[in-house]
């Protein structure tokens, strides 16, 4: 099968498209900066910009699917406020269903969040919640997964948690945590579990028109996962 993977160089993308090529799949990752992300070989990189449609359109033709992992940080705040929420998830996957549509792209797995809801609370898990529209409303076989933080090595969580001791105590071994550490609960989920079932969502038709909540088996709290 041909797949396109946006977001294809990021954490999560990476390890991705590492198991796609392992299960024989022809693979290629799109990011706006192709040369990075260890891939492996065979693997084929191209330029591509969510938020700008022409940049995108032309890797999709001649693809049987896609997969669209892109998408900001929960934990730190962009850089463009909330605003930037809203032209990455929502905007950016309007962009994606439409070049997958146009292109005659068979699927698509849409990565979501834990919690995804267009009344949500935040602007993160609103325009999570609004893409998951955009998918569900397209003329295309789709599985939304909606993972709880994901973790493991070059992951932004452990990024996260360095930064908190680096801000609030570099020179000693303790440090305060937003709430004391008890108020945010993650329900962890690894890398290297929750890739395998991105990867079958495309191998078995039982996974179309499917969402699915996915986390580990504990729920922590930041303190616990520090």
């Amino acid at each position: 099968m041909r797949v396109l993977v946006v977001g294809g160089t990021g954490f999560i993308g990476t390890s991705l498209c590492s198991e796609l090529k392992r299960r024989g799949h022809d693979v290629t990752a799109m990011s706006r900066n192709p040369g990075g992300g260890d891939l492996p070989s065979g693997v084929s990189k191209v330029m591509g910009d969510v938020t700008e449609y022409g940049s995108i359109s032309e890797a999709f033709e001649g693809m049987d699917a896609v997969y669209n992992l892109v998408a900001l940080s929960p934990l730190f705040k962009p850089s463009g406020g909330d605003r930037m929420h809203d032209r990455v998830h929502r905007r950016g996957t309007e962009n994606v269903v439409r070049a997958a549509e146009e292109h005659d792209v068979d699927r698509v797995v849409q990565m979501s969040a834990l919690g995804a809801d267009p009344d949500g609370a935040t602007a993160y898990i609103r325009s999570k919640g609004q893409a998951e529209g955009i998918v569900t409303d397209a003329d295309l076989e789709y599985t939304i997964f909606r993972p709880s933080v994901v973790f493991g090595d070059g992951g932004e969580f452990v990024y996260f948690t360095k930064r908190l001791k680096q801000i609030f105590a570099p020179a000693v071994p303790l440090y305060p945590l937003p709430g004391g550490g008890k108020k945010a609960h993650f329900q962890l989920i690894w890398i290297d579990d929750l890739v395998p079932m991105l990867a079958d969502a495309l191998e078995d038709d039982e996974h179309v028109g499917q969402t699915y909540e996915v986390g580990g088996p504990e729920t922590l709290s930041l303190r616990e996962a520090t």
